[in-house]
């Protein structure tokens, strides 16, 4: 076992694997969270602050800024009502403030989800409202935290306003353009939705996952998806190709905003895998500022969003020249791929062959009964069928492939991984663990959803140690390198959820089971990689870095291996569920007072987990 700075890798790094530049992110003015890194991530972390300023000076400050400013404020006025402008503008955010939340902005949200160019800011009034309301997630408390709140109130009024949906199925933009939609406007939803999603308020919850809606529409109506709007040209202007990149960036948001709010809300997919038709967006660092030469050796290397997922599918291998944000939207790609099959398999329908011929008069009816369906809906975390299990292996896979490229990345800055590092664990988790019915089961102890959760802890128990190491793997990422993401703190509930399902099922179990080995277990030791003999190690530390050999031991035969995690002890252990519960409670509070990025909805899941809490400590889940 290794206790290194290396990055966490838990199936290992296939060989040939290609890595590309890291980007790490900026810095934080007005806070610190390099103080909660390791010294060679402190050091990092005050380089990439310089050179953040440093770029985000070039075009946020000065005359330009000031006099998107005063537009900002005008724009404002007019599009609010008298009455409604003077109370909420009344403590506005100065200019010098605004800069400086639009620098958070881009050292902090735009470093994993870089889809607003610096330079677009100074030319469309609502998107620099719109990213000044997010950068003021990254500031912490002081004095300007009333002016920094009127910012998300303000955005969502003007939104409102602009956006009429109306008796019309189309989204209409109250925009006087032709086409009657914007990039920037769309862009400042985009914003607005994140913001309302995350704030912790649950009417404005389900106003933002109504107003998904609106964004799908108007990406369809942009075309901002459609092959043709992203067709690689051999002559392009910087200026053009960078309208382009633009608009590919926008759309592919839109569907990543989907596919979260898909895992992390319930909430039904409203596009598509295969409308993301536009190609595989450059590498983060070109876009911002690019060359004629680079623009067109990018223009050359385009490859195609889908084609770039049958790459990593049936090829086994990631384009080159991949960013953050491609490998991101990668990452995602393979998590709706698993969630079609996973819905479409399981029905009788799916693999019937067509025929006109009528049914041999002897042959008895089939009955059609509700089991098919019940199968459907266990997803990946529980197969239903062969061809199931075969397509979650290969998601794991490929999930693989882009961890060890974010692991050579982590290798090259001592140790420091990027914030995509998250979503890699968290992906494994919805991939292998039946999240939905842990959210419900968190909501309702008593729910039928706890049959289901001691199911994927007992009969797929090699799979879900392998979901509890992805979950410790996030506990140890929140605590070296917060970096304030929107979905930090549904990434640690939802882990501590995995972990408290894995425990508490578990203990269940074993006393149920008395002394008796179970045939899983008898199961996991036969299939073993050198039978009884092999060397087992005496303890894992699940949240702590691990060489590939012992992960892999643990998965095939943790139940003969103690786990110990920070502040919990042996996850085994009869006390462990309530233990895990007050790490996630503790971490989650932590990074609302500590972290670089504080959104609201870490206290809805504080509430959650201390409810939850109470009755782990009474009565279980008996």
């Amino acid at each position: 076992m290794q206790d290194t700075n290396d990055a966490f890798c838990p199936c290992g790094t296939p060989a040939g694997t290609s890595s590309a530049t890291l980007s790490p992110p900026g810095g934080n003015p007005g806070g610190n969270p390099s103080a909660t890194l390791s010294p060679p991530g402190q050091l990092l972390a005050g380089m990439v602050q310089d050179l953040a300023a440093d770029v985000s000076a070039a075009h946020l400050d000065g005359p330009e800024l000031s006099a998107a400013y005063h537009a900002m404020m005008a724009c404002v006025r007019a599009q609010l009502d008298e009455e409604i402008h003077a109370v909420h503008t009344a403590n506005f955010p100065s200019v010098q403030r605004v800069e400086v939340l639009c620098r958070l902005y881009f050292g902090h949200f735009h470093v994993l989800f870089p889809f607003v160019r610096r330079a677009d800011v100074l030319g469309d009034w609502l998107l620099l409202l719109a990213v000044a309301a997010v950068g003021a997630q990254y500031a912490p408390d002081s004095v300007d935290a009333a002016s920094d709140g009127a910012l998300a109130t303000v955005l969502d009024m003007v939104v409102t306003g602009l956006v009429d949906v109306g008796s019309s199925d189309d989204c209409c933009l109250g925009d006087p353009e032709a086409d009657g939609l914007s990039l920037g406007t769309l862009q400042a939803m985009i914003l607005n939705v994140v913001c309302k999603l995350h704030g912790g308020v649950r009417r404005e919850v389900q106003s933002a996952l109504a107003e998904r809606y609106n964004l799908v529409a108007a990406c369809g109506l942009m075309g901002l998806l459609s092959p043709a709007a992203n067709q690689a040209q051999e002559a392009q202007t910087v200026s053009a190709w960078l309208a382009q990149e633009s608009r590919l960036r926008t759309g592919m948001m839109v569907w990543l905003l989907d596919s979260m709010a898909a895992y992390e809300f319930d909430a039904p997919l409203l596009m598509q895998f295969a409308d993301a038709k536009g190609a595989l967006p450059c590498p983060d660092a070109l876009w911002e500022a690019p060359s004629v030469h680079q623009v067109a050796a990018a223009t050359q290397s385009s490859v195609p969003f889908l084609d770039a997922v049958e790459m990593l599918f049936m090829e086994k291998r990631l384009p080159e020249h991949l960013g953050e944000f491609g490998s991101l939207l990668l990452l995602h790609a393979v998590l709706r791929r698993n969630r079609e099959v996973a819905t479409g398999v399981p029905t009788m329908l799916s693999s019937w062959a067509p025929t006109t011929s009528s049914p041999t008069p002897s042959a008895p009816p089939r009955v059609f009964g509700p089991r098919v369906f019940r199968a459907a809906t266990l997803g990946t975390w529980l197969p239903a069928s062969p061809t199931l299990l075969e397509w979650r292996d290969i998601a794991c896979g490929c999930m693989d492939l882009l961890h060890a490229r974010a692991s050579a990345n982590a290798a090259d800055f001592a140790g420091w991984e990027h914030p995509t590092t998250l979503f890699l664990h968290l992906c494994r988790l919805i991939l292998l663990a039946p999240t939905a019915h842990l959210h419900t089961l968190a909501d309702s102890a008593k729910d039928p959803a706890r049959g289901l959760v001691l199911r994927w802890a007992t009969r797929a128990s090699l799979k879900a140690r392998l979901a509890v190491i992805h979950a410790a793997a996030i506990f140890r990422h929140v605590r070296r390198c917060p970096t304030g993401s929107f979905m930090e703190p549904f990434a640690i509930y939802i882990s501590t959820l995995v972990l408290w399902g894995y425990s508490i099922s578990n203990a269940r179990a074993a006393a149920d089971q008395s002394t008796e080995v179970s045939l899983s277990d008898a199961l996991e030791w036969m299939h073993g990689a050198d039978g009884p003999e092999a060397p087992q190690p005496a303890f894992i530390h699940l949240d702590r870095p691990c060489d590939e050999e012992t992960v892999q031991t643990y998965v095939q035969r943790g139940a003969h291996i103690p786990a110990f995690m920070a502040h919990i002890g042996d996850v085994m252990d009869e006390a462990a569920p309530a233990s895990i519960l007050r790490e996630g409670i503790r971490l989650l509070r932590r990074i609302s007072t500590t972290s670089p990025g504080t959104w609201g909805i870490e206290a809805t899941y504080v509430k959650t987990l201390k409810s939850m809490l109470r009755v782990t400590g009474t009565h279980g889940m008996e």
